[in-house]
């Protein structure tokens, strides 16, 4: 992982102790350092999901499709592809596979269509560390897992405007000698029985779909048994990609355009989301919490942002979004960036 920074991590480094110099001591729970636009009114998002539906029909993610699987296949990023509508709105959205699944590279991706862009929403090293993408189709559910410092880290997330919004982290966290378990649901710890019953709830009564580099996997997960965990049963029938060439043909056939393809490609593009690496994090001791806890008159992710805005326009370097979280695994005034 930490070596997809190259560059960037140095800076984020040399920010991260900048800032923590500068407070006093203290921080906890899990929030992106990021700065977020003010909410839109329900009018505009109705005009906006208006505007979605009514003026970019098939022709359109089609042709957004067709240039991006181009680029993933001209850089040797994937080969292998799948329309999935996730969000349900009738415009798919697209998995992308390196069908070779190496494991120095990313190799899952799954890209959504919004505003007349193909986006990318999240990649992965399918399999490595227990990465990987797990869809719900129509009903809006993204699920992804993996193992963060030997825990095991999964998130939940929905499709909104073309990105995706975290609804839930589940942490399961080992002490260092293996000996106890100790459950949290967005930082915050909990019982055994609430941890599974809030899985239950979100995961367990619908189908999922496994985004891996060997297939399309049917999914579904149960917590019947709460001592041996969250069970995964994937089917044995396994649902194949297209290749190259036959995604191509189905795109054109839905209405995609060489012509557009090719002014899809000069629009200009918010270089932001174009950044393929791996999200920085910033993990500290209990000691560090009130120096991000706004309650407390921590002040730790408004530095962050500033940092941030004053490495781009001094450095011409865009950091990307750091996270910030608790490790009770750390010494009290400890910290470390990964």
């Amino acid at each position: 992982m930490i070596k997809r920074f190259r560059v960037l991590l140095p800076v984020a480094v040399l920010m991260c102790s900048m800032v923590l110099s500068a407070c006093s001591v203290g921080y906890s729970f899990d929030k992106e350092a990021v700065e977020t636009e003010e909410e839109e009114d329900d009018n505009k998002e109705k005009k906006d999901k208006k505007k979605s539906d009514d003026d970019f029909k098939g022709g359109e993610y089609a042709t957004a499709y067709l240039s991006l699987i181009k680029r993933l296949s001209n850089e040797g990023k994937a080969d292998h592809y799948k329309l999935l509508d996730v969000d349900g709105d009738n415009t798919p959205e697209l998995a992308a596979v390196d069908s070779e699944g190496t494991y120095d590279t990313k190799n899952a991706y799954l890209y959504t269509f919004y505003n007349g862009k193909a986006t990318m929403l999240k990649s992965v090293t399918s399999g490595l560390d227990g990465s990987h993408i797990y869809v719900s189709k129509g009903n809006n559910k993204v699920y992804c897992t993996g193992i963060l410092s030997g825990n095991e880290h999964n998130e939940l997330y929905t499709i909104k405007k073309g990105q995706l919004v975290l609804e839930k982290v589940y942490d399961l966290l080992c002490d260092p000698n293996g000996n106890s378990l100790t459950y949290t649901i967005d930082d915050y710890e909990v019982t055994t029985d609430e941890f599974y019953d809030d899985l239950d709830d979100n995961l367990c009564n619908d189908s999922f779909t496994a985004i891996d580099f060997d297939g399309l996997k049917e999914t579904d997960f149960s917590v019947a048994n709460r001592d041996q965990g969250l069970a995964i049963t994937e089917s044995e029938k396994v649902e194949k990609y297209l290749d190259f060439n036959k995604m191509a043909k189905k795109l054109t056939d839905l209405g995609a355009t060489e012509e557009t393809a090719a002014e899809e490609i000069r629009r200009p593009e918010n270089v932001t989301q174009l950044l393929q690496v791996d999200q920085i994090e910033l993990e500290f001791g209990y000691g560090i919490i009130p120096l991000a806890d706004a309650n407390q008159g921590g002040d730790l992710l408004d530095r962050v942002v500033l940092i941030r805005r004053q490495i781009a326009l001094e450095l011409g370097c865009v950091v990307p979004t750091i996270r910030l979280r608790d490790n009770i695994q750390l010494n009290p005034n400890q910290y470390i960036i990964k």
